[in-house]
């Protein structure tokens, strides 16, 4: 149950799930996560009113930062990668968005049609976490009902 009056970031986890097997990847501990509604404008300059502008929907970008545990975010990049040079298809990918509400409910918004990559495959340092930020984009966000 949330102890606040606005949410915090651990009301809030990711799973990606594979556009070729259907299995969740376990990528490592995701620490951060964003996401924006991409937008395509349209404007209209009546001659006898004043200027209309309408956003239509043109997707969502979204990156997120794992802290290294595991070779699975770098695995999955590479069979992608691989998949590609083969001439193989590419499978979209899906992702889900858990937010604990305030109210204590549960929201869940399925990202479709997800393509990603490796942003920064990490830096390593001595005694230091390996962070590693992948970014991507979906064609459509939906609330979960």
């Amino acid at each position: 149950m949330p102890t606040s009056r606005f949410n915090l970031g651990q009301d809030n986890s990711v799973i990606l799930i594979d556009g070729t097997s259907g299995a969740k990847l376990d990528i490592g501990l995701v620490v951060d996560f964003k996401s924006a509604q991409q937008v395509k404008q349209v404007n209209s300059d009546p001659l006898n009113s004043p200027p209309l502008q309408y956003h239509l929907p043109g997707g969502w970008s979204f990156s997120f930062s794992i802290d290294r545990a595991n070779n699975n975010a770098d695995a999955a990049i590479a069979a992608l990668e691989q998949a590609y040079w083969n001439g193989a298809i590419v499978n979209f990918s899906t992702m889900y968005q858990s937010i604990l509400e305030v109210n204590g409910s549960t929201s869940v918004y399925e990202y479709n049609n997800v393509t990603y990559h490796l942003q920064d495959a990490g830096t390593w340092t001595q005694n230091q976490v390996v962070k590693v930020s992948i970014s991507g984009f979906a064609s459509t966000r939906y609330l979960k009902t």
